[in-house]
This record gives C-alpha cells, structure tokens and sequence, in this order.
C-alpha cells in the first residue's frame, strides 16, 4: 500500500458501493491548483473533481482515495510514490512525457479568443495589425506570437482588459476559458463575446510515472469517456458551475 502522506492536508475516500473491486488507488490533488490563477474558482472546481472522480470510480468498479496536498509536495509525492497518481494541469510535452503518463483531458483551460460583440473577428488570423489584450502572469502571450503583425498589450488585470475591449481601446483579449465564461454573462452580456474554444491544451489531467499504474490512466480514461457519452460530465459541469 502507498505510505503514509506526511502533507496530507484531507483524505477523501472515493467508494462505488459494495461492488468495488481490489483494485486501489490513491490520487494527489493541490486543491489550490497552482500555477493555475483559479482565485473564485476554487471550491467549484474542488467539488467538480471530487464529483467527476466519484463518478469514473463508480463507472469502472475502482476504489480511489483523493488526498489534498500542498503545491509543493505534489509532485514530490508522485516521484516518490507516496501517491499512485496526481491531479496536475502539467501540459503534455515531450519532456514531460518522459517521465509521466497523462490521461484524456478532465477539463480544458486554455485561453478563449474574446471579442466585441459586433466583431465579425473569429480566429487570431483575422486580428492582424490589431491590438490584443493578455494576461501577463499566464503563457496565453505564446499563443499571439504565432501572429507576427498581431500588437500585444499585457494586463495584470483582465477585468481591465474586457473594459477596454467593450471600449474599442483593444481589439480582443486572450483570457482563461473558466474566467471568461464566468465574467462576459455576469458583467458584459451583449458587449463582447466569445469565438473560440481554448487555444491550448492546458487541461486538468490525471498523471502517473511512466511505465506506472497503466491499468489506473485505461480504466480513467475509459470512465471518462463514457460520462461523457451519458451526458453526465455535462450535467456535472453544470451542477458545479464550471462553464
């Protein structure tokens, strides 16, 4: 069994029921979720993996222990495994790759492309020569710079930088899909809007070492899959307000 997690902070037992099988398996999850800048999101997207991992454990007849600990212990206790898996939003890469083994996405947040509402704008492509609005404490930047003629202006506040869209004093804004989708309906509903999905694959993942605990990613992956064809990760998403 996995040793004794010194930085655990919560242990949450994951049951399906009587029916269980041996199989067991305990997850690390940084409930701040750093580097992430998730400030209000926080307790939703906490109850929506504690839902969403319930449930794929429900689905493939698993036993999962979620424990929450500190951001700097995380991957800490995935190398020594103290934990058999982690909740991360490490992005796939081929450095990463090397020593993890990453499941399907659980949630997607990479930035949105946000533009006026009257904006017949639908991709990057069509803002070049035009000023656009990132975050300078995220990497949304290397998005835009695949966009040479494209000008970038930094905010430190991206509220700021949705006013001055609604204002014509940018022409789109680069802002994190769960940020995006919670601010435009609750302060600029019919000002601006948003015209793509998230332009990275920076994602909510569930993460091994590689070579490790194969069985734990194909059997998440499979539940996964199937809440999603149910129409249950939806309904999830929505109960938890995670748009």
């Amino acid at each position: 069994m996995v040793r004794f997690l010194r930085t655990c902070v919560l242990a949450l037992a994951i049951f399906a029921g009587e029916s269980l099988s041996a199989d067991g398996y305990s997850i690390g999850r940084d409930p701040s979720w750093a580097p992430l800048q998730v400030d209000t999101f926080q307790d939703p997207l906490n109850a929506f993996t504690n839902a969403l991992t319930q449930a794929i454990a429900k689905k493939e007849g698993m036993f999962l222990r979620l424990f929450d600990v500190s951001t700097i212990n995380l991957f800490y206790n995935l190398d020594s495994r103290e934990v058999d898996a982690i909740l991360s939003s490490l992005p796939p890469s081929d450095v990463t790759q090397d020593r993890y083994s990453f499941s399907d996405p659980l949630l997607m947040l990479g930035p949105v492309l946000v533009v006026r509402e009257n904006s017949p704008a639908t991709s990057l492509a069509d803002l070049g020569g035009k000023i656009v609005a990132v975050n300078q404490f995220d990497n949304s930047v290397l998005v835009v710079q695949d966009y040479p003629t494209i000008v970038i202006r930094y905010y430190k506040n991206m509220p700021n930088a949705l006013d001055d869209l609604s204002n014509s004093k940018v022409d789109g804004v680069l802002l994190a899909t769960l940020e995006a989708h919670a601010l435009i309906p609750a302060r600029y509903q019919d000002e601006v809007k948003i015209v793509s999905g998230p332009l990275t694959d920076r994602a909510i993942r569930l993460l091994t070492l590689e070579g490790e605990n194969e069985g734990l990613i194909t059997k998440f992956n499979k539940g996964l899959s199937a809440l999603e064809k149910e129409s249950l990760y939806t309904s999830l998403r929505h109960l938890y307000n995670i748009k």
